[in-house]
């Protein structure tokens, strides 16, 4: 794999983000040595914190936005919780606004949680192309 084979020892948080359709899953399996059992797809799945990788963490976000909670509030009751994981997150923070008032809080929210998460990380990668640039 052209990434590397690491196996991820869960001393800390590793956030990946990148829009969508840019490798970011792709690249966490090679670089991490990451099976699909080890993957919460939170697209598809209930939070799962036995997982060590949580992929979608945005679909988290607009739960809680849904569900009217504060996703920063608790992102923070869980954060100690997330130290040993993989959290992937697609980039919906940039780029055009959408007109939808929920549309604009979901995207808000998210990136309220991406930026609590980034600081909590001990390592942020950004994925595009495929390509890996590490922000952190």
């Amino acid at each position: 794999m052209y990434w590397g084979n690491n196996n991820f020892t869960g001393d800390s948080m590793i956030l990946i983000i990148g829009g969508a359709y840019q490798g970011k899953l792709k690249y966490a399996k090679g670089k991490y040595n990451l099976k699909d059992t080890n993957i919460n797809d939170l697209s598809k799945e209930e939070l799962d914190l036995s997982k060590k990788c949580l992929y979608h963490m945005e679909e988290l976000s607009f739960k809680m936005v849904d569900d009217n909670k504060n996703v920063t509030d608790e992102i923070n009751k869980i954060i100690d919780k997330l130290d040993d994981k993989i959290i992937i997150l697609e980039d919906i923070f940039s780029g055009v606004v959408p007109i939808e008032k929920d549309l604009r809080v979901k995207r808000e929210e998210t990136a309220k949680m991406a930026c609590l998460l980034a600081k909590h990380a001990k390592s942020v990668i950004r994925v595009y192309l495929g390509l890996d640039q590490k922000l952190k």
